[in-house]
C-alpha cells in the first residue's frame, strides 16, 4: 500500500488543506503516515509513534476504532467510544483518548478524517489494540462515557455542556490542590529528597 508521510504536511496545513489532503488519499489508494506528539493515548500510542491512517467513511465507524479528527483546527487522534443512536445524535459520536478519564466534547461525523489503522514498531506496522477494560479508572470512565452518551442522544448540545463542566470542574479541583499545596506523590517524586 501506498503511504504519505505526513508530520510536516499536517504541522502546517490548515484544516481545509489537511481534509483535502486526505480525500485526495482516499481517491488515490493512499494511506498517510503521521506521527503521534500528545501523550493521551499512551500506553498504546506513546509520543513519537508512527500510525497510519487510512480515510473511512464515517458510516462505516465503530466503538473502539481509533479516528482522526479536527477539533479547533488541530488534527487529534483518539478512540471512539460511543456512536450517537437517536435522530437527535446520529450524526455525531463520542471520542477519548485512552489516557484520559473524560470524554471528548462530541464529534460531528464530518469531522471524522480517517481510522488509524495500524503503529510502527521497529521495521513493522503492527494493528492496534483494543483498549484496555480494567481497574477504577476504566470504571469512573465508562460511567462518565454512559452519562454523557445518554445526554448525546437527547441532545449533542447537552452532551457537550455536561463534558465541559466536567473538564472545568477537573481542572478547579487540580488548581485548588496546587494552591492549597496538596501534591500526589508521582513517579518523579518518588525517592527525590528536597534541595
Amino acid at each position: 500500500m501506498n503511504s504519505l508521510a505526513g508530520t510536516n504536511a499536517l504541522r502546517h496545513s490548515g484544516p481545509e488543506q489537511l481534509t483535502g489532503l486526505l480525500r485526495l488519499c482516499a481517491k488515490s489508494g493512499i494511506e498517510l503516515v503521521a506521527t503521534i506528539e500528545g501523550f493521551s493515548m499512551i500506553p498504546g500510542l506513546p509520543p513519537g509513534t508512527r500510525v497510519r491512517l487510512q480515510p473511512v467513511d464515517p458510516k462505516s465507524l465503530r466503538s473502539g476504532d481509533v479516528i482522526a479528527f479536527l477539533y479547533h483546527g488541530r488534527l487529534v487522534a483518539h478512540r471512539v467510544v460511543r456512536l450517537g443512536r437517536t435522530a437527535a445524535s446520529r450524526r455525531y459520536l463520542l471520542t477519548r483518548g485512552d489516557a484520559m478519564l473524560l470524554n471528548d466534547v462530541p464529534v460531528p461525523f464530518d469531522s471524522a478524517l480517517g481510522v488509524v489503522t495500524a503503529k510502527r514498531i521497529g521495521v513493522e506496522w503492527v494493528a492496534l489494540a483494543r483498549a484496555g477494560r480494567r481497574g477504577f479508572k476504566y470504571l469512573i470512565s465508562a460511567l462518565f462515557t454512559a452519562i454523557a452518551g445518554v445526554l448525546l442522544d437527547l441532545s449533542p448540545d447537552r452532551a457537550a455542556r455536561f463534558i465541559r463542566s466536567a473538564s472545568r470542574g477537573r481542572a478547579a479541583t487540580a488548581a485548588l490542590r496546587a494552591t492549597l499545596g496538596v501534591v500526589r506523590p508521582s513517579a518523579h517524586t518518588i525517592g527525590q529528597r528536597d534541595a
